[in-house]
C-alpha cells in the first residue's frame, strides 16, 4: 500500500504552528501592560514617552478597512480574525524594534491585506496570502492614499521582514 503526502498541506500546517508560536510569544510577553490584548484600542502613550515631546496620548486603533464608524475613540469593525492576533503581535515586534512615533502606518498596511483577502473570498488569515493577495493590496493603497509609498515601504517590511523571514 501507497501513501500519498501532500506537501502542500504539510507546509500549510507547519506554516500555522509557527504563526501561532509567533503570536503565543508577544500575547506572553505583551509590551504594553497599560492595555489588553483583546482591546480593539491599544494606548501605547506610556510606551513612547521618551520619543514624544508633546503630551498628546498616542493610540493604535485596530480598526478593519471596513469600519466605517464616524467615532474616532471607538472600533466598530475591527480587524478581521484570525488576522487581528497577527497583526497586533506583528505591531508590537515592530515597535520593541523601531518605537515608531507613527504607527498609523503599519495598521494600513494590514488593512490593505484584510481589503485583498476579502476580495479573494479566502481565510482572513497571513497563510492565505499569495502574489495576486499582494497586487490586490497595492491596487487599494493607491486609490486609498495619495502618497500611497509610506504605506506600501510598511507592507512591504512586513511580507519581507516577517512573513517570508520567519515562513508565515
Amino acid at each position: 500500500m501507497q501513501s500519498v503526502i501532500d506537501f502542500n498541506e504539510s507546509r500549510k500546517l507547519e506554516a500555522k504552528k509557527k504563526l501561532n508560536a509567533y503570536v503565543l510569544k508577544y500575547k506572553t510577553n505583551f509590551i504594553f501592560p497599560e492595555n489588553h490584548w483583546d482591546d480593539s484600542i491599544w494606548d501605547i502613550t506610556d510606551f513612547l514617552k521618551n520619543k514624544i515631546r508633546s503630551h498628546k496620548s498616542q493610540r493604535v486603533h485596530f480598526r478593519s478597512y471596513s469600519d466605517e464608524s464616524k467615532a474616532k475613540s471607538i472600533v466598530e469593525k475591527p480587524i478581521s480574525k484570525p488576522l487581528i492576533d497577527f497583526v497586533k503581535a506583528t505591531f508590537c515586534e515592530i515597535m520593541l524594534t523601531k518605537k515608531l512615533i507613527e504607527p498609523r502606518r503599519i495598521i494600513y498596511a494590514f488593512q490593505a491585506l484584510e481589503h485583498a483577502l476579502q476580495k479573494q473570498n479566502r481565510e482572513i488569515c497571513v497563510n492565505e496570502i499569495n502574489i495576486e493577495t499582494l497586487s490586490l493590496a497595492e491596487a487599494y493603497l493607491l486609490s486609498r492614499f495619495q502618497d500611497a509609498w509610506s504605506v506600501a515601504k510598511n507592507l512591504e517590511n512586513i511580507i519581507n521582514n516577517i512573513i517570508i523571514a520567519k515562513d508565515l
